[in-house]
């Protein structure tokens, strides 16, 4: 039922939202998604700490390209399949959030 009825996001990307909105500064929306990963999902409790806790960090470590590389990284293990839903035909391609995942991964590529 939430899968129809919710937000058009299904279950299993919300952590992958979370590391899309870390990488894009919108500390708000990524605790809303870590929130919504641990009640949902059922994630566990000591990476939801682990996870609040780089997010209390952030402002110091945003720039960090250590700090980005490891939430690329993590981004990558839970990204889902289908992508489309980053897909905006109004904009002309992928949504700005995505399209700054995908910059951060060609800098992965470059090292």
């Amino acid at each position: 039922m939430l899968l129809k009825d919710g937000s058009g996001l299904p279950l299993k990307n919300l952590l992958f939202e979370f590391y899309l909105s870390a990488l894009n500064s919108d500390s708000f929306d990524a605790r809303i998604y870590l929130i919504h990963a641990f009640l949902i999902l059922g994630l566990r409790r000591r990476l939801v700490l682990l996870l609040s806790l780089i997010l209390n960090e952030y402002n110091n470590l945003k720039y960090d390209p250590e700090f980005r590389k490891l939430l690329t990284q993590f981004a990558i293990i839970s990204e889902p399949n289908n992508i489309d839903i980053h897909f905006d035909i109004d904009e002309k391609g992928f949504s700005k959030r995505y399209g700054n995942y995908l910059s951060e991964l060609q800098k992965l590529k470059q090292v």
